[in-house]
């Protein structure tokens, strides 16, 4: 029987009325250019590698990327917002920040709409550490692409002590898991870029 973890209430863009800028149209296409090429990356390598040591491992997962909370509420809102939050699920920030760099640095000799700028070297990616006595459980990557703020971290679960919201384990999650950490439901929702639906499984 399906439940709220793997089956959110989705709404469309065009149903929430969340209108995208051109801006965010271009990082969005770069991001999602991003992940389909490591992710058939991960489909080309697991057909090839049929070796005993390769069945042993556990399967490197495809990449679904997932903008959460304040952008996604400003947005249904029909508010403007430079600040966006990336919540990825089978791989680190600072892991797909350095994609974008090498992506964007192949791009380099070709004119492509999601280019920055070809004059330009590619964005410098800033890390932040995690720090759990300042209540930073996940290590996060940033970037600047374009004019936006761009944060990349893992979707995350987190347990809790009696009568507290500081958590005492925290580990990498499912969107169900690190929507119930949130502290509204209007932060809860994900905007999906590969489906273009905005997901709410509070």
């Amino acid at each position: 029987m399906a439940t709220a973890e793997d089956t959110p209430i989705l709404l469309s863009a065009a149903e929430a009325n969340l209108t995208l800028s051109e801006e965010e149209t271009k990082i969005f296409d770069l991001l999602l250019s991003v992940a389909g090429h490591y992710n058939a990356k991960l489909i080309d390598t697991s057909a090839l590698d049929s070796s005993p040591a390769a069945a042993q491992q556990p399967p490197a997962l495809p990449i679904t990327i997932r903008v959460a909370g304040g952008w996604v509420r400003d947005k249904v809102l029909g508010l403007s917002s430079h600040d966006i939050d990336i919540a990825l699920d089978t791989i680190s920030g600072s892991q797909f920040a350095d994609l974008i760099v090498s992506h964007l640095q192949l791009q380099q000799a070709q004119l492509s709409p999601t280019s920055l700028s070809l004059s330009k070297p590619p964005p410098k990616i800033g890390i932040i550490n995690a720090n759990p006595d300042q209540s930073k459980h996940l290590e996060t990557a940033t970037m600047k692409l374009f004019s936006h703020s761009i944060d990349f971290t893992n979707l995350r679960g987190e347990e809790y002590a009696s009568h507290s919201r500081i958590p005492v384990n925290t580990w990498r999650g499912t969107p169900y898991q690190d929507a119930l950490r949130r502290d509204l439901t209007v932060n809860a929702l994900f905007y999906n870029l590969h489906t273009h639906t905005i997901e709410d499984y509070t």
